[in-house]
């Protein structure tokens, strides 16, 4: 006989998770809106950190997935800075805090920035899952902002990558990576325009 499935009694959790499978089946918005009321029904007690971090994960990356991205760029930032805060050793949730605060980096060009982020978070895959998902997402942004850091040169060379990377990217990872293609032909508009305008 199979076991009744659990029943999420506390809300506040039932919401977080309701969110991860949001965004998770590209519903960044319900996402969005699940996390938000999820915070808001957080209070004090000795997990009210921990609870607070990951919602304000979730709802980062969904922000970011859905193309809301100053509100991710507050919310993963305060995300990290609550991880170090707690001191724990590194958890999936603060390896894709990481991945999304470099897919923000390399939104704007900065390869820089990026860079770090995205190898501290492959070196936790690499000891946590070698071979899961989680470690071939950072290697495609790896290869990403690899070519973002060629792209000041060549602006029309990154979007022929940039289009061949998307093409070869699952489903949901060719979906997040539209919005920096775009950010990269803007860029290379507004160089032509500065060029012949000097």
């Amino acid at each position: 006989m199979r076991d009744k499935p659990r029943v999420i009694s506390n809300r506040m959790w039932a919401l977080h998770v309701a969110g991860i499978v949001a965004r998770l089946r590209g519903d960044a918005a319900a996402a969005v809106q699940a996390q938000t009321d999820s915070l808001a029904l957080i209070g004090p007690g000795p997990r009210a950190l921990w609870d607070r971090v990951r919602a304000l994960a979730e709802r980062g990356l969904a922000s970011l997935d859905g193309g809301r991205f100053e509100d991710a760029t507050t919310d993963l930032e305060e995300a990290k800075r609550l991880f170090e805060t707690l001191g724990t050793s590194m958890h999936p949730a603060q390896a894709e805090v990481l991945v999304g605060l470099a897919r923000l980096a390399i939104g704007h060009g900065d390869a820089e920035t990026a860079r770090p982020l995205l190898e501290e978070a492959s070196r936790f895959w690499e000891r946590f899952e070698p071979g899961s998902a989680g470690e071939a997402d950072v290697a495609r942004w790896l290869e990403q902002c690899a070519l973002t850091g060629r792209s000041r040169l060549r602006p029309d060379a990154i979007v022929r990558k940039s289009i061949e990377w998307i093409d070869g990217a699952t489903p949901s990872l060719r979906g997040r990576s539209l919005f920096l293609l775009s950010h990269v032909r803007f860029r290379g508009r507004l160089r032509n325009q500065r060029k012949w305008s000097a």
